[in-house]
């Protein structure tokens, strides 16, 4: 139930691949295979060895293989379970103890240099405190091992899907939709322990995560039952594909010197220094966010392929070279925002954000794109994309255009993204399919050898390693963000969205069910720097940009708080346009301090300020003063103003 034969071969031929390309692709033992690999305690019988990496026997699972780690190495969890005779002691305000209150050295926010895991890292003490099963022992009955096994998958038995954790049994059926993973990463753990599974998959050790879980707890192992489930849980890394990462990087909520880690595996990375972003209008490549559904796909360039098939073109295939050598190439300076950046603001302690991977400021880059226009690519598919943008042409059976990637998870389930046909046929929305990112060959992590662009669109929208594009009249149930990426009004919080389907509020489960799919994002800002000017004014730095194209008209930039603003200088080497900025601009503001704080700093003494940034676009939508009224508990749109607090010292 866990893979076909036929992905099992795809995964084997990726394995060689692997192995006769190590030199090249810098993939090797060091890097990819890590994951310690137990081959005596494996539940399967049949192995192959091919370059270093254990595979079970294709017939049944290609590589699910036993990974083997101490409990102590893995991140810690703490649950606050909701109908539990007791709740956590642990003090959720530490959590946000370990941000800072005030930030002192600029661009670093809002963690302190010598701080090593986000506020999502859960310790062993939290981890204890939680899956204590003793809490539990008098509340729920104990569940025999047979029946959990008898309940793993939506097409078997009475159609519920139960797991275990920690000696707990859970029937997560109805949280499947919502799992940002995906329903079928669940269903391949179905009937089975979750400890084999989260040693790759790191990110679910967050306190919130497992005080989630416990809503689905049903029942209780014995002892005996949990070792013996325990000991079968297992799933290889299959993210040895991915380019070499950090080696001294093992879990998900890691901050590195340079790098903030949400997730390992997908792999899911932002720049740790907001300089990054107002440093450089064109953000390095290695500095460049990632986002990643899957796993990294080792695609070789005399091997790609590009499909293209659906309503009004020809089924055609081309080849990268094809890309290169039959269209005219363009260059395209262009922001890509994730439409979760500064997710973080939404994860409090009373209030926890349940969606991957809790971005927080710089989920945001710039670059010069370059490749071919998908418009000339749907042409030569033998679309009148020249009629439909003069209007003398019209077809009644095409509303969308599809593109599922390379990329996939461990059961075949590729990331798909959609946009408008009127956004891929626009000749000045510049939507490309392209090879070069910043005058260099696009890097694997950012879809090497082709990914979408899609200018003024949310990052999601934009599918990397782009296998198939299809024309549509309909949205594609393939569509990833069908379900993660809706915005809903502030009323639909997290219980009622996992419990969709299952309300009784009819009303808001219609308006749940026409919430809208993002496609562009609103006007934002996001402050990076700043310095002390002699004690008399601070210099404010940052960086500003509107989906859909807007120009940013104005940003408006304060040091006391948002009492008085003042606007700043606009800096950007591209003209401005109408409907086609596709880059972010940054902004400058001297702001002069009250008299009584240059005083203040005068005699020596620091100086706490709140700065504050608020940007507006030329359709003069500005960022909202809070995120309250216009809060969502998918954690998309986020742009309410930027505010850091700030110790200012006084120059010497």
């Amino acid at each position: 139930r866990l893979l076909s034969p036929l992905h099992g071969l795809k995964m084997l031929r990726q394995f060689c691949r692997i192995a006769s390309k190590q030199t090249r692709q810098r993939i090797g033992n060091k890097y990819a295979f890590s994951s310690s690999v137990n081959n005596e305690s494996s539940s399967w019988n049949s192995k192959l060895m091919i370059g270093g990496i254990t595979t079970a026997s294709l017939g049944t699972a290609a590589y699910i293989v036993n990974t083997r780690t101490n409990d102590n190495d893995l991140l810690d969890i703490q649950q606050s379970p909701q109908q539990l005779p007791q709740q956590s002691s642990i003090d959720n305000n530490k959590k946000e103890g370990k941000l800072m209150s005030t930030v002192i050295k600029p661009g670093i926010e809002p963690y302190a240099l010598t701080t090593k895991h986000t506020k999502n890292h859960a310790t062993k003490e939290e981890v204890d405190s939680i899956t204590d099963i003793s809490k539990y022992m008098d509340s729920y009955p104990i569940i025999p091992l047979s029946d959990v096994r008898d309940h793993y998958s939506p097409d078997v038995g009475d159609g519920s899907v139960w797991v275990t954790w920690k000696g707990g049994v859970y029937d997560v059926t109805q949280f499947m939709d919502h799992h940002p993973g995906g329903s079928t990463r669940i269903e391949m753990v179905g009937g089975n322990d979750l400890s084999g599974y989260w040693k790759i998959y790191t990110l679910h050790f967050r306190e919130h995560i497992q005080e989630l879980l416990q809503k689905y707890r049903i029942g209780n192992l014995t002892a005996e039952d949990r070792k013996t489930i325990e000991a079968e849980s297992a799933l290889n890394n299959h993210y040895i594909t991915d380019p070499p990462r950090d080696p001294n990087v093992t879990h998900a909520d890691t901050i590195t010197d340079d790098l903030i880690i949400a997730s390992l595996h997908p792999y899911n990375m932002e720049p740790r220094d907001l300089k990054v972003l107002s440093d450089n209008f064109y953000t390095p490549n290695e500095l460049f966010w990632v986002r990643n559904h899957n796993a990294v796909p080792l695609i070789e360039e005399d091997e790609y392929l590009l499909e293209i098939s659906g309503n009004n073109v020809k089924s055609i295939e081309l080849t990268l070279s094809d890309l290169k050598t039959k269209f005219k190439k363009y260059e395209i300076p262009c922001t890509i925002q994730c439409a979760g950046n500064r997710q973080e603001d939404y994860n409090t302690s009373d209030n926890p954000l349940y969606v991957a991977p809790h971005w927080h400021n710089t989920a945001i880059g710039n670059a010069v794109w370059g490749g071919c226009k998908l418009r000339d690519v749907l042409k030569y598919a033998g679309l009148d994309v020249d009629g439909m943008s003069l209007g003398t042409k019209e077809y009644n059976d095409l509303n969308w255009v599809s593109f599922l990637g390379y990329d996939e998870d461990e059961t075949g389930v590729q990331y798909g993204g959609m946009i408008p046909i009127e956004k891929a046929i626009d000749s000045w929305g510049d939507c490309l399919l392209v090879y070069e990112m910043n005058h260099t060959e696009l890097p694997r992590d950012h879809g090497y050898p082709i990914r979408l662009i899609a200018p003024g669109h949310a990052g999601c929208r934009q599918v990397k390693w782009v296998k198939t594009i299809e024309l549509l009249d309909r949205p594609s149930e393939l569509d990833s963000g069908s379900k993660l990426d809706r915005h809903f009004a502030p009323n639909i919080c997290f219980d009622k969205l996992r419990n969709e389907g299952h309300l009784e509020n009819k009303e808001e489960e219609d308006e749940m069910a026409k919430a809208p799919v993002i496609q562009t994002l609103p006007v934002q800002s996001i402050i990076c720097d700043w310095i002390n000017e002699n004690d008399e004014e601070i210099t404010i730095r940052g960086v500003a940009w509107a989906g859909g194209g807007k120009a940013i008209a104005r940003v408006d930039v304060s040091c006391n708080g948002g009492d008085t603003f003042k606007g700043a200088k606009i800096i950007t080497p591209i003209k401005t346009t109408w409907n086609r900025n596709w880059s972010w601009v940054h902004f400058e503001c001297k702001c002069p301090l009250s008299k009584e704080n240059k005083q203040r700093l005068k005699n020596g003494q620091e100086l706490n300020i709140e700065l504050v940034s608020k940007a507006v676009d030329d359709n003069f939508n500005a960022q909202p003063e809070n995120m309250e009224p216009f809060y969502n508990v998918l954690g998309v749109c986020i742009n309410h103003w930027k505010r850091v607090n700030v110790t200012i010292k006084p120059n010497k």
